[in-house]
């Protein structure tokens, strides 16, 4: 062996070998020369030395020696630097008896870069591959772990707040970051499960509950930062956080001179929907209804008539109950004008605040009923119109109710204007005809009945419609309806079709149709130069007789057309369905439709004029209740007092100044089935007392019972007295005694009340305070 290279070996043995190495040294930069070629060693790449507690300043670093050895190791070269630069910093020179090694002095939360590669006699072994590590710890642990339950399902919403370390201590965190969360379940006497990893620096996140019955459900998470999983936060018991249920819908009490009084039933269960056929969903709503926190504050917001979601503050109190003064119903001072609110109320706790209310219609004034009806009938139909009511804020409505007098069966119709033609009625029968005006929140009574027999001279052709319209050709089809020849008129073999381009000009005829052709013919619009938009047409028929003279008193109303296409058929409409319990507790339904005029032509949205809606009841007939709305603003449209049980399909169709457009797909639904009534009977009386009792189920809701209402009417020959509020209220058993019969009572069923909040007297208005303490 030569001398150099004895003096070489001993330097590299020597025990202070760890140095610096300048890169002019002779000895290293002739040690590749030696041996024929450069030794084709592998070297594993430096790891992170998983035995030694991770340092913001300090990387401890380890490697396996490369093996198989075809000559003895000499020693290590290790060589790192930040990694941001293109050029390699700082190399040191280890023993080849080291397999690890501390970097130590380094930037905390600094990312670092590593190889290494090892020299025998015959040359160095290529450079193994980079490591990259940070210089840094474990981050802290998240902090403010809260949680809020999902409205639609059995799913508690879990939030945090990021750790303050990141790993490199609170000064330097330049360089490190949170790369995900760890969320953590843990059950009673178990050890932590890992149940959910959130990516990135989301700190939220949804989770489920597993199907099991257990008294705690403790939540924890860590951060994760480039290195190192930190520490778990503080637990959070989901059983016993969040804000609480949503409380009862505010309901009407009653109307003083000086305001309206509401209340509303607290939050009694905090409401989880999940698969209740499983005994684990029955256990987890019992147990988290159970444990559900106590309001300690209410908030109730209104829409001060506007007709939108109820977003304004308008009461924030501990009671849940408000008074509402009158000026608030009738901002313009005009109390005759009846506003249509719509309300609904939250719980507020430590917790948070809690889900909304369903939201209710409450109005200050009643509806009254339309007056001075008016029928013209021809042979089968009936045009029936009675008094306008003057514009008010609610949307509202009418309804009609046609009583076959004979046959004693009815049916009924809706609509939006003062006027309706009723027709498919039989000649020879006497109906009655009833209207009343409806709205979000109530129907007035009935208007006293108008009576005719639809007899008379047959019908004419009715008014002219557009079928369609191109817009490409500028061509109007016109079509019109008429009548079997049986009943509107027998001699008529031909129409003529006659078209004016504004009101004031003169009618020139298009058109000679034949009563056995299809009822419709082609116009060309650009005939009338029409400089207005929409451009406009007038039309009318002619009936024709075989004679070839005009059938005086045949000819159809004038109809003003737009050449502009019909709408399209909106989408199919979504239902929902509201139950409510009346006084006899019979149950009645409200179907609500929500209305679009999504994908819609600009044309069409421009000259919007109302919606056609159509009903029909599955089981009792086929044939659609048609209810025409010409309020544009609304969003939706409820048909009430649906009957239980009652299967319908709604469908509904766009209409605009140019026509009504095609029906949307129907949709189908069915009301469930109310909960039974109470049954009442006398036990016995007195001159003074009456003892009353009555048995009552509940139905297949499973209705929670609060107490019972009793309702009496009296009559002394003069007067004639229905409550409307009960007699006697709030009776917590099913038996009563009724004292001091100053009148002859006639007792009517008694009702079962929903469940909602029991009320002290002196929180009752000041006129039912007496029966209460009664």
């Amino acid at each position: 062996m030569a001398l150099w290279q004895l003096i070489f070996l001993f330097r590299a043995l020597a025990p202070a070998a760890a140095a610096t190495v300048a890169e002019d040294s002779d000895e290293f930069a002739n040690l590749s020369l030696i041996g024929d070629q450069v030794v084709p060693l592998d070297v594993e790449p430096p790891q992170r030395d998983s035995g030694v507690l991770p340092n913001r300043s300090t990387l401890a670093l380890q490697w396996t020696p490369p093996s198989p050895s075809p000559s003895p190791l000499q020693f290590y070269e290790l060589e790192y630097d930040d990694g941001y630069g293109p050029n390699w910093t700082s190399s040191l020179i280890l023993p080849a008896a080291y397999t690890s090694y501390e970097l130590t002095g380094l930037v905390p939360g600094g990312r670092y870069r590593v190889r290494l590669r090892v020299a025998t006699l015959e040359g160095w072994s290529p450079w193994s591959p980079e490591a990259g590590f940070f210089a840094c710890e474990p981050p802290g642990p998240p902090s403010g772990l809260e949680s809020a339950w999902n409205a639609g399902g059995l799913r508690p919403y879990l939030t945090w707040s990021a750790p303050e370390d990141l790993g490199g201590g609170f000064g330097v965190q330049d360089h490190l970051r949170i790369v995900g969360y760890v969320l953590w379940l843990q059950l009673p006497e178990a050890p932590p499960q890992r149940i959910a990893e959130v990516p990135g620096e989301q700190t939220q996140m949804e989770v489920d509950l597993p199907d099991v019955f257990s008294s705690q459900f403790l939540f924890s998470v860590n951060a994760r930062n480039q290195e190192f999983d930190g520490n778990r936060s503080a637990a959070l018991d989901l059983a016993t956080s969040g804000p609480p249920g949503a409380p009862g819908a505010p309901e009407l009490d009653n109307v003083s001179e000086t305001g309206v009084f509401l209340f509303w039933a607290p939050p009694m269960l905090r409401e989880l929907n999940c698969n209740g056929a499983l005994p684990a969903c029955r256990a987890l709503q019992a147990q988290f209804a159970r444990q559900a926190s106590e309001a300690s504050a209410y908030e109730l917001y209104w829409d001060a008539g506007s007709g939108s979601l109820p977003d304004q503050l308008l009461y924030s109190g501990s009671l849940p109950m408000a008074e509402i003064p009158l000026s608030s119903f009738f901002p313009d001072g005009n109390n005759m004008t009846r506003l249509c609110t719509q309300f609904r109320v939250r719980g507020l706790s430590s917790g948070g605040a809690g889900s909304f209310s369903d939201t209710s219609w409450i109005a200050a004034l009643p509806l009254t009923a339309p007056g001075n009806l008016m029928l013209s009938a021809r042979s089968g139909a009936v045009h029936l119109s009675w008094q306008d009511l003057p514009m008010v804020s609610c949307n509202f409505w009418y309804e009609i109710q046609v009583l076959n007098v004979a046959l004693q069966t009815s049916f009924s119709l809706t609509s939006g204007l003062a006027e309706i033609d009723v027709t498919e009625l039989d000649p020879l029968e006497l109906y009655e005809f009833r209207v009343r005006t409806c709205d979000s929140a109530a129907c007035s009574s009935f208007s006293a009945a108008a009576s005719i027999i639809p007899t008379g001279r047959p019908w004419g052709p009715t008014a002219p419609y557009i079928v369609n319209y191109d817009p490409a050709t500028t061509e109007a089809t016109v079509g019109w309806s008429t009548h079997p020849n049986a009943t509107w008129q027998p001699f008529t073999h031909s129409f003529r079709v006659l078209a004016a381009p504004s009101a004031d000009a003169e009618f020139f005829e298009v058109a000679s149709v034949s009563v056995n052709a299809r009822p419709e013919t082609t116009y060309a619009c650009n005939e009338t130069n029409s400089s207005t938009w929409p451009p406009e047409v007038y039309f009318k028929l002619v009936a024709v007789d075989s004679s070839g003279t005009w059938s005086l008193g045949f000819d159809s109303a004038t109809a003003r057309l737009l050449c502009v296409a019909r709408p399209l058929a909106p989408p199919k409409p979504a239902l929902s369905l509201l139950r409510s319990g009346r006084r006899d507790m019979t149950g009645v339904f409200a179907a609500t439709v929500e209305l679009t005029l999504a994908g819609q032509t600009p044309e069409t949205v421009a000259l919007h004029s109302g919606w056609q809606l159509q009903l029909t009841r599955l089981d009792v007939s086929e044939e659609p209740e048609t209810t025409l709305v010409t309020d544009t603003s609304i969003a939706s449209y409820t048909f009430p007092d649906l009957p239980p049980g009652t299967p319908i399909s709604v469908e509904y169709a766009v209409i605009s100044l140019a026509g009504t457009g095609d029906l949307s797909e129907p949709t189908y639904t069915q009301a469930n089935t109310a909960a039974p009534k109470p049954v009442l009977q006398v036990d016995w009386s007195t001159n003074e007392l009456v003892s009353l009792s009555w048995t009552w189920s509940p139905g297949i809701d499973d209705d929670e019972l609060m107490g019972y209402h009793v309702f009496a009417d009296w009559r002394d020959g003069t007067n004639y007295f229905d409550p409307l509020q009960p007699t006697f209220g709030y009776i917590p058993v099913n038996t009563y005694v009724v004292p001091r019969l100053a009148k002859t009572y006639r007792f009517l069923e008694p009702e079962a009340l929903e469940p909602r909040a029991r009320r002290t007297c002196s929180q009752l208005s000041q006129s039912f305070q007496e029966t209460c303490e009664t």
